[in-house]
């Protein structure tokens, strides 16, 4: 019970704004193993170590020639694929998630990303680098906002399949890149510590509106300390 009323406090308390640069790779490498990384506006979001470190539990798509992902999808049910400390999420029932991808530009390599949930959380982004090849395709941008009075700065990564009917294996991580001292009881997830998140049917379909509907739930999955 603790645990689902600190998630659902945190949705009260986090501001985000997003910014993303753009870039040019030639390789495609995707999936369980380490990428090769030399444009440095994607090491400016998110640097290479923690690349590598999400690459051991997610695909992460290389390559200039990313599939066209505008639309409106949706993750459900939102399932924990891995948390840095070993949490298994097993007692939240996490939030569906609406992902709107739009404003594609195929020659800056960039896309613009609103997210909402079904428990009230919503954001913009715009500029995220997007980078894959074929079907394939990564999203690169970093979050920033303030959570119970502690500044931080984090970097999210999105990642799954294009297909006729949807995303296969729509994955997002997000890692915490900077924060600011605690400054009472609760806490956020410490420099370096990251969660990735999927669809647990393994399908995001489309959706006519990224407006959040349906029953109440309990969780999201924002970057607080909960263990």
């Amino acid at each position: 019970m603790k645990k689902n009323l600190l998630l659902l406090a945190m949705l009260f308390g986090a501001m985000f704004t997003f910014t993303a640069c753009g870039g040019d790779d030639d390789d495609d490498n995707g999936g369980g193993g380490g990428t090769t990384y030399e444009d440095t506006r994607i090491t400016n979001v998110i640097p290479d170590k923690y690349i590598q470190q999400l690459a051991k539990h997610m695909s992460i798509y290389d390559g200039v020639t990313p599939p066209t992902v505008e639309g409106r999808f949706v993750m459900t049910p939102t399932k924990l694929v891995y948390d840095s400390k070993g949490w298994d999420g097993s007692d939240v029932k996490w939030a569906d998630n609406y992902f709107e991808f739009y404003n594609q530009s195929s020659s800056n390599k960039t896309v613009s990303v609103k997210q909402t949930t079904d428990n009230g959380y919503s954001g913009n982004g715009t500029g995220a680098y997007i980078c894959g090849k074929d079907n394939n395709f990564t999203i690169y941008f970093n979050e920033t906002g303030v959570s119970y009075g502690i500044n931080f700065k984090q970097a999210v990564i999105i990642s799954g399949v294009k297909t006729s009917s949807g995303i296969r294996n729509l994955t997002k991580a997000f890692i915490m890149l900077e924060r600011g001292e605690k400054t009472g009881d609760n806490d956020i997830m410490k420099v370096g510590e990251y969660r990735i998140f999927t669809d647990g049917d393994g399908m995001s379909d489309p959706v006519e509106s990224s407006a959040a509907k349906g029953a109440a739930v309990t969780g999201q999955f924002f970057p607080m300390n909960i263990k």
